[in-house]
């Protein structure tokens, strides 16, 4: 990676309890895991927060795990907030020189504080994860931990490319900045600084080996939702509102719940009169809100909590980009809510058309479903409770702890 090892002293070192959550078990090789922020035991609702909060719960089955909160440690030294010089850093690549792509936890006073944190608590293995920390692993890697594991959310690069040919991408993104391109350069070094990549789908596996082709194990990580434990809870009802749930700000969302809002929900209305339609999420971005004003679409902006929208309800999910994989669905799966999606939304995700959900990709479609699930009952319940099935043994947190555990190249990091 084309960035500076921080070597200046802003500060005497701040004290760890301001910014580390330190995992109560005994034990000399901890983990850290190097999160942009972590508050132990609170409610997650991001599906960043959700899966480094999932990773976190994985990785204490090999061992203590110690979480290091940027923002926290930003906090403390005074820079809660994008100082112009950090957020307009600079990198230079063969391209030209670039800003650096989703740089919006970097501080150089809290990379030096890293960097001193590491100095005087070396750690056998450090975790981080998403590529917005991509500009701390220069100070991590400076402290000589012995091994570096880096988490990526998806295959960046390739979605971002992705998101830049869509059409309507200039008119809701600034066009200036060559994103793409950036993040290229960016999730190449983040790969090459890794030990281990570890990525959510096999799909993401792929497309990092196909353009960088590593050094390091690529290891496939699932997204992990909480499954209570037990017998099935899933049960006979019909859904009272059919509802879309998502970062509305994040492109690929703006998109799906647009398509809600101009062809899906109308649709919907007219195939099962009287059965709502709601898209929520935080942070609607105003060409939303303004198509949906006045519409038969209901529009929630920044509910306080989302458990509700899981209650009794069926989600439709009209992605057409993407990576990862949708932690919204299995959340859906696991309680026990009939999903309705395109191919692209249920991609990275073993589920069969007609077994877990029901597929669908023009608005007709997406009403004939709905309009299905509540026709037939029977059928109804039965992929429901194939799809709770699906996600306690695949993509449940104890499932994704056993995977940690039995995976070689993870549980080597300890040894």
């Amino acid at each position: 990676m084309n960035s500076p090892v921080v070597s200046a002293r802003f500060a005497d070192p701040v004290e760890p309890d301001v910014f580390l959550t330190r995992d109560p078990r005994a034990g000399d090789r901890r983990t850290l895991a190097v999160l942009s922020r972590h508050s132990e035991g609170t409610a997650v609702q991001t599906g960043a927060e959700m899966r480094q909060s999932a990773l976190v719960d994985a990785l204490r089955r090999t061992g203590p795990v110690d979480v290091l909160s940027i923002n926290a440690l930003r906090a403390a030294v005074s820079c809660a907030r994008r100082c112009p010089p950090c957020a307009a850093m600079l990198m230079t690549t063969p391209e030209g020189t670039l800003p650096v792509p989703h740089n919006w936890y970097y501080c150089r006073r809290t990379a030096d504080q890293v960097r001193q944190f590491l100095d005087a608590h070396p750690y056998p293995v450090v975790v981080t994860s998403h590529i917005w920390l991509s500009q701390y692993l220069p100070a991590i890697r400076a402290a000589g931990t012995a091994r570096l594991v880096v988490d990526l959310h998806n295959a960046e690069a390739d979605l971002q490319d992705e998101l830049s040919a869509h059409p309507w991408w200039p008119r809701l993104r600034d066009p200036e900045v060559p994103e793409q391109v950036g993040v290229r350069f960016v999730e190449a070094g983040m790969v090459a600084a890794a030990d281990v990549v570890t990525v959510p789908s096999e799909a993401d596996r792929e497309r990092l080996r196909r353009r960088y082709a590593p050094t390091a194990p690529i290891v496939v990580l699932p997204n992990a939702v909480p499954v209570a434990a037990g017998s099935r809870p899933v049960v006979a009802r019909r859904p009272v509102s059919c509802f879309f749930l998502g970062a509305l700000d994040y492109f690929p969302n703006t998109l799906a719940a647009l398509e809600i809002v101009t062809g899906i929900g109308p649709a919907i209305a007219a195939a099962a009169p009287g059965l709502p339609v709601v898209v929520a999420g935080r942070r609607p971005v105003p060409v939303l809100a303004e198509a949906a004003a006045g519409g038969v679409v209901d529009l929630v902006a920044d509910p306080p909590d989302a458990e509700p929208f899981f209650t009794g309800s069926l989600l439709i999910v009209p992605l057409r980009n993407g990576g990862g994989t949708r932690l919204k669905i299995l959340q859906a799966f696991a309680a026990g809510c009939p999903v309705v999606s395109t191919a692209k939304g249920m991609e990275g995700i073993d589920a069969l058309d007609g077994v877990h959900y029901l597929a669908a990709e023009t608005s007709g479609e997406f009403a004939a479903a709905v309009a299905a699930v509540l026709a037939d009952p029977a059928s109804d319940l039965r992929r429901r409770q194939a799809a709770w099935d699906l996600v306690r043994s695949r993509y449940s947190r104890d499932a994704l702890a056993d995977l940690v555990v039995s995976t070689a190249e993870l549980s080597a990091v300890e040894r």
